[in-house]
């Protein structure tokens, strides 16, 4: 992180892996403590794949699975009952458009961000009449190191970024854009 911030009463930054459901509860604890309630969270964590389907492992799509859905599900529950108990907020989910299509060597990641697409557009009616409303988030390529993040078929990280990947969207203008929408 780049910038500094001088006043810390309205921020707290806790490093926090959405694979690692067990610490949902502490992370909850920790940031009703400082502002005694969640007005918004912003779901935008992942891990891409790129490897045939019949090549990748079955722990490589477990790992996605537990990170882009297990993960933001058991933290968006946690997150949505304190909202009830506290009259509303807002929850937004990031997805992909590879989410809504498949594309050759993707098939795991594309699953984990389709199931994120059903999993919160039904939500979003369950949770309407609690005053909590849910945004899915699909930004297209922005210029992030996720595809060079990205596992292979055998759990190695790619460590090249893709074409699409380097052109897109600068990851501050794409999250203004988010928050406007919002």
């Amino acid at each position: 992180m780049s910038a500094k911030f001088v006043d810390n009463s309205n921020h707290l930054i806790l490093p926090f892996d959405v694979s690692k459901i067990e610490n949902t509860d502490t992370l909850m604890n920790a940031v009703i403590e400082k502002f005694g309630r969640i007005d918004i969270l912003i779901n935008n964590a992942g891990i891409a794949q790129k490897s045939f389907a019949i090549e990748t492992t079955q722990q490589v799509e477990q790992q996605i699975m537990d990170t882009n859905f297990f993960g933001i599900v058991t933290l968006s529950k946690a997150v949505a009952m304190q909202m009830i108990k506290q009259g509303g907020g807002q929850i937004a989910v990031t997805t992909s458009l590879l989410g809504k299509f498949g594309l050759p060597m993707y098939a795991a990641y594309c699953a984990s961000k389709h199931a994120l697409y059903g999993y919160f557009d039904a939500w979003r009616g369950e949770l309407k009449s609690k005053n909590v409303s849910i945004n899915i988030v699909c930004p297209g390529n922005i210029n992030t190191n996720v595809s060079y993040n990205s596992l292979l078929g055998n759990g190695e990280l790619m460590q090249q970024n893709s074409p699409a990947q380097a052109k897109g969207m600068d990851a501050k203008l794409a999250a203004k854009n988010i928050e406007s929408h919002m």
